[in-house]
């Protein structure tokens, strides 16, 4: 957990809560609302997979002993009824222009009290000189898993032909991030590597943040289910399940399942 990092310029307008998503193994939501709720005394919602929680950004690494969650995220838009036409190019356009509505004042406060970055990160865009033959790096990842309809991809670099010019224009104050899209529902006339190019991209153009697929500052998830949109921030790099393991074997139960197994079953005695 970080605790001297800065993450913009003005912090006057910051709210004094956020929304935490956490994900949880399908069937225990209710288990692990009764768990947050009894460990903030804050309002839980359920969803399918996972939940969410609003609690004071002043509290919110607390989330971090929770043992019934895998990974936390900070909700920075969410909107119902986007209106997808239909059409793949005005789709599209309509996912990249949410890039500046996001509340990125609130998400990368949020995100600086659980990861470590050096350098100040503002939370608006700055002016940026590129020149006109370095296109911005688009965003699309090595994962597909469209098996379930619900697909991560990441960010990737330009072309390998201007890797050159990429290298010149690394900026090590400024954070490597990768843009991911879960995408559910089969009424869409885009796949999920789609809205990664294009979301990706718009960020990058946005902030002139550097690409890195692997050893990324910062992961932003855009999950589109059906006709609704939520943007969040990674606020974990790997599944909180992790943490109290030593020894990973091929019958070793994850540690969150694990805790909400016992929770339940001492709800039902």
């Amino acid at each position: 957990m970080a605790t001297s990092m800065k993450t913009s310029t003005k912090s006057e307008n910051i709210p004094v809560s956020c929304e935490i998503e956490g994900s949880v193994v399908t069937g225990f939501e209710k288990i692990a609302k009764d768990d947050i709720q009894d460990k903030f005394d804050c309002p839980v919602e359920t969803h399918r997979g996972h939940v969410t929680m609003t609690i004071p950004i002043c509290e919110s690494p607390n989330a971090l002993d929770l043992q019934c969650v895998d990974n936390l995220y900070v909700i920075i838009y969410q909107q119902e009824n986007m209106g997808f036409t239909g059409n793949k190019e005005e789709d599209l356009k309509t996912i990249r222009a949410i890039v500046p509505l996001l509340n990125w004042q609130l998400g990368l406060e949020v995100w600086s009290k659980f990861i470590e970055f050096l350098h100040p990160v503002a939370f608006e865009p700055q002016k940026l000189e590129v020149p006109e033959n370095l296109e911005s790096a688009s965003a699309i990842g090595p994962e597909d898993r469209d098996k379930t309809d619900t697909a991560t991809t990441d960010c990737q670099a330009q072309n390998d032909n201007e890797e050159t010019d990429t290298e010149n224009h690394y900026d090590p104050s400024l954070p490597k991030f990768r843009a991911s899209c879960n995408r559910t529902g089969s009424n869409h006339s885009f796949q999920s590597p789609d809205v990664s190019v294009q979301f990706g991209g718009a960020i990058q153009d946005y902030f002139g943040w550097n690409v890195d697929l692997k050893n990324h500052d910062i992961e932003v998830i855009v999950n589109i289910i059906d006709d609704t949109v939520r943007a969040t921030i990674a606020l974990t790099k790997s599944s909180l399940h992790r943490r109290d393991i030593t020894n990973f074997g091929q019958t070793t139960l994850r540690a969150t399942i694990a805790y909400n197994m016992l929770r339940y079953h001492h709800a039902l005695h």
